[in-house]
């Protein structure tokens, strides 16, 4: 950084750093892009640290670039959507959504659809449910869904 370089490149930066210093070298990295215009790429597993930073990112899973795109653009189009039925409703009636998870608890229906906020829960809210809410997806999260749509099976990899 105190050379002015036009890009910085980190592998796993935070690593070893207490919470403290994490906070510093993030507010470091952020008064290089504002007042420099630095460009900073950071390789990491961990994800948390990077969904305060990143205004872009991408997921590379067995040399392949999964997605690659703005946080913006990625929290707009992923959603976690959580529904109570009186009576659930069978998997087939969400067909007109995008889903890509679904998971059922009792009442409880909880699915990851891929799509507009508003016209999901217009869809859902027509199915008459008790309760529904839509929740913004972790980075996380995210990148671990877009896993599953690959065939990496999550809860299964010890197996």
């Amino acid at each position: 950084l105190a050379c002015r370089t036009d890009y910085l490149f980190l592998d796993e930066a935070f690593d070893g750093l207490d919470v403290v210093m994490r906070r510093v070298l993030g507010n470091i990295l952020l008064e290089g892009v504002e007042q420099q215009g630095l460009t900073t790429v950071i390789a990491s597993h961990n994800l948390r640290e990077l969904e305060d930073l990143s205004d872009h990112v991408g997921l590379l899973h067995e040399g392949k670039v999964l997605f690659n795109d703005r946080m913006d653009s990625l929290r707009g189009t992923l959603h976690k959507v959580q529904a109570v039925f009186e009576r659930t409703p069978d998997v087939s009636v969400f067909k007109e959504l995008n889903v890509i998870k679904t998971e059922r608890t009792g009442s409880l229906v909880q699915m990851i659809i891929r799509g507009k906020e508003d016209e999901i829960m217009t869809f859902i809210r027509s199915l008459d449910p008790i309760f529904c809410e839509c929740i913004e997806p972790t980075l996380e999260e995210m990148f671990i869904y877009e896993l599953e749509v690959t065939g990496y099976d999550v809860k299964n990899i010890l197996q």
